[in-house]
């Protein structure tokens, strides 16, 4: 992967809503199977490795918040939506999170890659989202995630949606604007945490330029030096098999 995002934009074969959520019903449990099951071959295939790796099946995207996001976002059109069935690969070891990537895009039907690790999102996410077509055509939303990430995921997505509903009315206000903003900064900031304890050599991908590279450590070093909270969860203490963490982020204003 050399660019943020790899591969053509996607779309569901189905453009009704009620039909396509009770595809994604049906898909839940052979999603679930598929990628625990590509999990095991792949230690099976490399032994001693991907050990530490877990992998997280989301529940089904809330039907009332769906179908908002169809009229809100798409005009009605539900083939847009991507992620009512989703799922997090969790990396202990952040090192195994790009040889885990190229895995996956040999053997599943990956259509596309966006790589948040060179260019996080507003709200600081670092991760790789991959859309991956089903044998039975729905498309799904798969997840690498660094397990520091993963702890404070619950506080930044619920951060995210807030700033989200905001900037969905109509005619937004100044005060607005702030609190939106505020809501991306503190997310951000959270997420930016998460990863203060590592190295910028941790998340490069071996397929990245040398400029994606030299930007890429720059931007990476700059935001370690400016962050100034210490993330409570470490590696080493990680509960994978458990929820994520609440404490993290609760005193960060």
């Amino acid at each position: 992967m050399i660019n943020r995002a790899k591969g053509e934009k996607q779309f569901q074969t189905i453009t009704n809503t009620a039909e396509l959520y009770f595809q994604a019903v049906e898909t839940l449990p052979l999603y679930e199977q598929a990628m625990n099951g590509f999990l095991e071959q792949l230690r099976a295939d490399n032994p001693g490795k991907f050990d530490s790796v877990k992998f997280k099946l989301a529940d089904l995207k809330d039907p009332a918040r769906y179908k908002a996001k169809v009229d809100n976002d798409y005009d009605g059109n539900a083939s847009e939506v991507l992620d009512l069935v989703r799922g997090t690969f969790v990396c202990a070891n952040p090192e195994e999170i790009f040889e885990l990537q190229d895995a996956m895009e040999k053997v599943l039907d990956v259509k596309r890659v966006k790589d948040n690790f060179y260019e996080p999102t507003d709200t600081g996410l670092r991760n790789l989202n991959n859309n991956i077509r089903m044998p039975n055509g729905h498309i799904v939303e798969t997840q690498i995630m660094y397990s520091g990430t993963w702890l404070v995921k619950d506080d930044t997505h619920d951060l995210m949606q807030q700033a989200q509903e905001i900037g969905r009315k109509k005619d937004l206000t100044i005060d607005d604007v702030i609190a939106k903003d505020s809501l991306v900064a503190k997310a951000r900031k959270i997420n930016n945490s998460a990863v203060s304890g590592l190295k910028s050599t941790t998340f490069i991908n071996p397929q990245w330029s040398a400029e994606m590279h030299a930007k890429f450590t720059q931007t990476f070093e700059e935001v370690s030096a400016k962050n100034d909270f210490k993330a409570v969860a470490q590696t080493e203490s990680a509960n994978l098999d458990g929820p994520p963490t609440q404490d993290i982020g609760k005193n960060i204003n």
